[in-house]
């Protein structure tokens, strides 16, 4: 057969250095580990393997005679299905170059042989055949007693096998030639020998190693960092980053995010951000969000309530007063007020306590309170109460208004700035408080008559009244 020509000519050179050995020789060649695969036992004790993925075999070489080197070897593989999977044309390696410092042993006649029968088709009776053999020089000593370590690797190349073969099998076994039929280690000492295929499964196992092929469901991915609620000012626009992990082993794609409900919106990247208004504060909302690997492949709902929250303002002046006023006269008088935020604030008067005659209002925009007193409010406390809002919080406070029977009169002369020397000035005279009717009076202003000299009196506007 025409695939085995480079493993005959090689077992040919074995023979004539040294024979074909009589009986059982040390030693064996046998899978440390199995990468690229998901390994997931099953309840026969198998293995299985992952469809669409690489499949690499590692296989070492253990010599097991305490004083005799390998001096050449000849040893291949098959990889076949016993129910019609298939798989990418492997290959077969040994660590390090190709055709030197083979496991720090330089074999002159080392060689790699790779004959796929079908190209990858498998089948119990078409299978890949591989192999690999060489011969040490004489300057150099082999595989020495005791080696075992990583000598040869065998691999099926991404994408692996169809998922179409999911719960097919794929074995790996050992492969004879029409030499003999065996594997063949040509030993300095004791001629060839013929390591055993193992130890594992079992030590001394002679059959194949047979793998289960395996589809890893496709796990939506999970939202990691899901808060349950989230406290937020109504002031600024608010962000919140999503975090996710895929619950699967596929390997590495990219996790993007879908906002379901709720305000705002949310990016593939997982960045939710809502500029939300004061009408928001007390409102019950919360918002959906899912993670996907794969569109449409969505995780987990990750529900947020959001409380949105709010300062109210607060009184600066203007709260605790008493003010006195005669009756009949205006008090004009004024609360200040601030906002605990940012929401524009109003003021409002939400009572008088007892009612009065007289008639009162507010500037909504200033809080300035004006209070025009009649003669039947005299001798009466009045209770003002105003609020001050910002569209969603009210705060209030008191002020008394004591409205006099008979109020004592308040005059305010002006005090005057900057008059140039030898120049006229004008001070006025004013009738600041009183409840009762001006008659007749008398003033007596004093002033330096070194420095200013009287000229003339005006009368004002309330003599008039």
């Amino acid at each position: 057969m025409k695939r085995y020509s480079f493993f005959l000519a090689l077992a040919a050179m074995l023979v004539l250095s040294f024979g074909l050995a009589n009986a059982f020789g040390p030693g064996s060649i046998y899978i440390s580990s199995v990468q690229g695969g998901f390994g997931v036992i099953n309840s026969d004790g198998t293995d299985t393997l992952q469809v669409e993925k690489e499949i690499v075999w590692i296989l070492n070489l253990d010599n097991a005679d305490p004083i005799d080197s390998v001096r050449g070897c000849n040893n291949g593989f098959r990889i076949y299905s016993p129910d019609g999977a298939t798989w990418q044309v492997p290959t077969i390696v040994e660590f390090g170059s190709v055709y030197t410092d083979f496991m720090g042993q330089l074999l002159v006649g080392y060689f790699l042989y790779h004959a796929p029968t079908n190209n990858g088709m498998g089948g119990a009776a078409a299978g890949d055949t591989l192999g690999i053999g060489g011969i040490a020089s004489a300057l150099t000593t082999g595989f020495l007693p005791g080696f075992n370590e990583r000598a040869i690797v065998i691999t099926i190349p991404a994408p692996g096998i169809p998922v179409g073969d999911t719960g097919k099998t794929i074995c790996l076994a050992e492969s004879g030639y029409d030499i003999n039929f065996e594997w063949l280690w040509a030993m300095s000492n004791e001629g060839g020998v013929f390591p055993i295929w193992g130890p594992l499964p079992a030590p001394g196992y002679a059959g194949p190693v047979c793998y289960t092929l395996f589809k890893v469901p496709n796990e939506p991915p999970d939202i990691t960092n899901c808060p349950t609620s989230l406290n937020i000012t109504h002031c600024a626009t608010a962000t919140f980053q999503y975090e996710a992990e895929d619950r699967d082993q596929l390997g590495d794609r990219p996790l993007t995010f879908v906002q379901n409900s709720g305000p705002g919106s949310t990016t593939p990247a997982g960045l939710w951000s809502y500029s939300p208004t004061l009408a928001d504060v007390g409102a019950s909302l919360s918002i959906d969000v899912q993670a996907q690997d794969t569109p449409g492949n969505l995780g987990p709902n990750c529900v947020t309530s959001l409380n949105f929250t709010n300062v109210a303002p607060s009184f600066t002046d203007g709260c605790g007063e008493l003010i006195p006023i005669g009756k009949g006269n205006t008090l004009v008088f004024d609360f200040d007020a601030v906002s605990g935020d940012c929401d524009p604030i109003s003021f409002s008067i939400s009572g008088v306590s007892p009612t009065p005659v007289g008639g009162y209002s507010i500037d909504a925009s200033t809080g300035l309170v004006t209070f025009n007193t009649d003669d039947a409010d005299g001798d009466k406390q009045f209770v003002f109460t105003v609020c001050v809002s910002d569209g969603k919080e009210t705060v209030c406070c008191e002020t008394t208004i004591d409205v006099l029977f008979t109020e004592p009169y308040e005059v305010l002369i002006e005090k005057t700035h900057n008059t140039a020397q030898g120049g006229h000035e004008l001070v006025c005279v004013t009738l600041e408080k009183g409840s009762e009717q001006m008659w007749g009076f008398d003033f007596l202003i004093a002033y330096d008559a070194s420095a200013l000299s009287f000229q003339t009196a005006l009368e004002g506007s309330d003599l008039y009244a």
